[in-house]
């Protein structure tokens, strides 16, 4: 990822650390919390984010890993992430997503990116 790339990211109000945003957050927000309804009512765009680590035991070490953004905040543990329920994007029920492999967090931030400016050149 470059220097403008971050810059880019910034100003859109993400960390680097937010550039590979966890599975669970983004499919949540935009399928279960009405995401594209609140997109249309705000006359904004929805950028729908599908993140997979395809080495489970890759997965496994980074959630293990993680700790918490803000005081307070419990993150879960590697059976509640297995057992939280998730249901795989799929495009015709949930509308176009752009899906990032993360294995290297590097390349993902770019492919995101890249990803939001193609969609965005796209609905121009």
């Amino acid at each position: 990822m470059t220097a403008s790339d971050r810059e880019q990211l910034r100003e859109r109000g993400w960390s680097e650390r937010r550039a590979t945003p966890r599975r669970v957050g983004l499919r949540r927000a935009s399928a279960e919390c009405g995401g594209a309804a609140t997109a249309a009512r705000a006359d904004a765009r929805l950028f729908v984010i599908e993140t997979r680590l395809p080495n489970e035991q890759e997965h496994r070490r980074r959630v293990e890993a993680r700790t918490a953004d803000f005081p307070g905040h419990r993150m879960p543990t590697w059976d509640e992430v297995q057992s939280d329920g998730w249901i795989p994007g799929d495009e015709e029920r949930d509308g176009p997503r752009i899906l990032i492999d993360t294995t290297d967090a590097e390349v993902a931030a770019a492919q995101a990116l890249a990803g939001i400016r193609a969609h965005h050149q796209h609905t121009l």
